[in-house]
């Protein structure tokens, strides 16, 4: 970060990022199909990236293809697309996700011990596979998105195991090539909320973490207009931000037609926030808002 001279990439972090509620799809719904969690449609920002020649894939360690169960008809409403890899199926295996406990604290998915099956982290076996999706499609446009669940627990404890994988991956990315013409986005859809001794306790940064996840953009410095794209960045750095703005954004990074962009939300990339917007505007319960100005609820 703030590094202009010395890297191919800089990384832009926004710690005033702010979830429209404390649970996945609340989020993730506004931050993939930029309509809010009671709404009757939308269009996945998928469809936009396969429309314009992009190869996708996907991983998510967890029995399920999407952020939400699509099997039990949940959000059924929506306007969905499929990867064109998918690696899912794998973590179905009822050694790992069993049914009758899908929420165990003591086993599968949502545990707070380590995510193992067959002897490997389940993450291992999703970095294989997004490392051999991006090695086959080295020289085309393409979008994968790597998901993982092992921070959705209680404890804030398994999710450290993932760290060395993480950097090797990372630095593998790079070693190979990949690195050179590709955007990167890290991001949490929440807080910690499944049961455990930050949920008992209720501390002031468990219950503000809660609406604060994390995000942050690694862009190469090689894009066109990049010295404007950073001083948007820059600006929305300490900015008032939801899964709104993150939506038009995705849009943004591949010319979609306006038409399609939410109307509560900026392109941060290519602009900069008023700095005005806060809870009211994306329709966010009192109670949830944790963005303050001048003593006050921001509105």
């Amino acid at each position: 970060m703030n590094e202009t001279s010395k890297y191919t990439h800089e990384s832009f972090q926004f710690l005033k990022y702010h979830g429209v509620g404390t649970w996945t799809n609340i989020n993730l719904q506004p931050f993939f199909f930029g309509v809010p969690y009671d709404a009757s449609n939308g269009i996945y920002s998928l469809n936009f990236f396969k429309n314009r020649g992009y190869i996708t894939g996907s991983t998510e360690n967890t029995c399920s293809r999407e952020f939400v169960g699509l099997y039990s008809g949940e959000m059924s409403w929506l306007v969905w697309d499929s990867y064109d890899h998918d690696f899912t199926s794998f973590f179905c295996d009822p050694n790992f996700y069993s049914k009758e406990k899908v929420y165990s604290m003591t086993d599968g998915p949502y545990c707070y011990r380590r995510k193992c099956l067959y002897g490997k982290q389940t993450y291992e076996y999703s970095v294989e596979y997004a490392n051999q999706f991006w090695n086959t499609y080295k020289d085309y446009g393409k979008m994968f998105r790597l998901g993982n669940i092992d921070a959705h627990e209680g404890t804030g404890e398994s999710i450290k195991y993932l760290e060395d994988d993480m950097i090797n991956f990372l630095n593998d990315f790079e070693k190979n090539g990949h690195l050179e013409d590709t955007m990167i986005i890290f991001f949490s859809d929440h807080g910690y909320t499944m049961p455990g001794i930050h949920q008992i306790l209720q501390s002031e940064d468990h219950v503000k973490e809660l609406l604060l996840p994390f995000i942050y953009f690694l862009i190469p410095k090689n894009v066109k207009n990049f010295d404007k794209m950073r001083e948007n960045l820059k600006h929305n750095e300490n900015m008032f931000m939801t899964p709104y703005d993150i939506h038009n954004t995705l849009l943004g990074m591949i010319n979609v037609e306006r038409k399609y962009y939410n109307k509560l939300g900026t392109d941060i990339i290519h602009k900069k926030l008023k700095g005005n917007e806060g809870c009211k505007k994306f329709k966010i319960k009192d109670e949830w808002c944790k963005c303050r100005h001048n003593d006050k609820t921001l509105n």
